[in-house]
């Protein structure tokens, strides 16, 4: 019995990653595509660096997209294999490759959400003093990795794809092991410890943006106090800038979480099956469990990825299905709304000029009736509020007053946000 369930796992280990390994290549090059399509390009840190991590993914998923196939055919430990020792040593290369840089992408992502929300550093130090390091120690890592162990002769078939192994396979006495003595050790230093430190890390830096976004909108509503004597301009410019400031940093801290989640779904697993199994302990549904979810990082990025522009697609087109929708949002990424029609997602003629002066009219418009609206409630409630605090002190209808001037200041700074998208 427990022969056959073995079985069945090492069938498992082979056919699954066939499956969601390519799921994440076409995920992770649809990123890339959109990155390329869009008007910004690769011109900013974001950009740049999403593209770094979708690339390692499309490396590091291509490699488990062959499972064990390319493993050499006398492997008494694979299901299925045609390959050679060549065939078999090229797939490890590119899975260390993309499987070391990939995580380290995700901790250089973090890295620049950090920067930009707790220390407030600028884009330009960001892109300049910053950023090279961020793209130069997962590459230069995935490499240096990828090269040793290659070197060391440490590549050899496991029960899922080739990568970190001793030949015969799984011997750990170094004078019974013909190839690869050291890669129970390597597997250990160079990619399992890392692992570990770069999960704390992660952790340690997701908490640091929290508490500074935590921290920034509890000072904001202690100083959110606006002078009476103030013109009714100046009112309405502090409070949408300051109901702007806690929206942005909401949807930053937002998409970061999304990111670390992403990451943990995908590693969390993983390792834990990983750990179990150096200590003589198979758990069959985590090691299932590990084909499944960790070959599908790729995927799991373009979810958070293109998640913000299919909500406004489903927001201007209640009606439109969600494959529909996901399409356009593919399709429209990263174009100005008036250069795109979300019918069937085609691009305009954004080059003309026509285009141009039509898309700065419209902003115009949309912001200069949307200034209109909220001065006369403003106004309207700053009357509210300054009549009110004349009848009486009542702390609970001043507080309602409050309330109501912070969401009208907020669907100003909302209603903005969409006449300039």
């Amino acid at each position: 019995m427990q022969q056959e369930v073995n079985y069945s796992a090492d069938k498992y280990s082979t056919i699954v990653p066939m499956v969601t390994g390519p799921i994440s290549v076409i995920s992770s090059g649809a990123i890339i595509i959109m990155i390329l399509r869009s008007e910004k390009k690769l011109s900013i840190v974001y950009h740049r660096l999403l593209f770094g991590l979708s690339t390692a993914d499309v490396i590091v998923s291509f490699a488990m997209s062959f499972g064990s196939l390319l493993a050499p055919k006398d492997s008494p430990q694979v299901w299925r294999a045609i390959g050679n020792e060549s065939t078999c040593q090229i797939q490890g290369y590119f899975y260390l490759l993309g499987a070391l840089a990939e995580p380290l992408y995700n901790c250089a992502l973090q890295i620049y959400f950090l920067c930009m929300i707790k220390y407030s550093i600028k884009t330009e130090d960001i892109q300049n003093k910053i950023e090279p390091y961020l793209h130069c120690i997962p590459i230069l890592y995935g490499v240096a990795v990828a090269s040793i162990c290659l070197a060391t002769d440490s590549i050899h078939a496991t029960k899922s794809w080739c990568w970190i192994e001793s030949y015969p396979y799984d011997c750990r006495n170094t004078d019974d092991c013909e190839r690869g003595k050291y890669a129970y050790w390597l597997l250990w230093l160079l990619q399992a410890l890392p692992f570990v430190i770069i999960l704390i890390f992660m952790t340690i830096v997701m908490w640091m943006i929290y508490d500074a976004v935590r921290k920034r909108e509890h000072a904001m509503n202690r100083h959110s106090f606006v002078p009476s004597n103030q013109s009714m301009h100046a009112k309405m410019s502090f409070r949408t800038s300051t109901a702007s400031q806690h929206v942005s940093s909401r949807k930053t801290l937002t998409r970061v979480l999304q990111y670390y989640l992403a990451f943990l779904l995908a590693y969390l697993v993983p390792n834990i099956s990983t750990l179990l199994v150096v200590l003589k302990l198979k758990v069959i549904i985590l090691e299932i469990t590990t084909f499944i979810v960790y070959p599908l990082q790729g995927f799991y990025n373009f979810v958070v990825f293109i998640h913000p522009q299919f909500s406004k697609v489903r927001e201007r087109n209640a009606n439109f299905s969600i494959p529909r929708a996901l399409v356009v949002a593919v399709l429209t990424f990263g174009r100005a709304s008036d250069d795109v029609n979300e019918n069937d997602g085609s691009i305009k003629s954004e080059n003309s000029s026509s285009s141009i002066k039509r898309r700065q009219s419209n902003v115009r418009k949309d912001f200069n009736l949307e200034a209109e609206t909220c001065i006369v409630e403003l106004n309207r409630m700053d009357k509210v509020s300054y009549s009110s605090k004349n009848n009486n002190n009542n702390n609970d209808s001043g507080d309602g007053i409050r309330s109501n001037l912070d969401q009208a200041s907020l669907h100003c700074v909302e209603e903005n946000d969409k006449g300039e998208g």
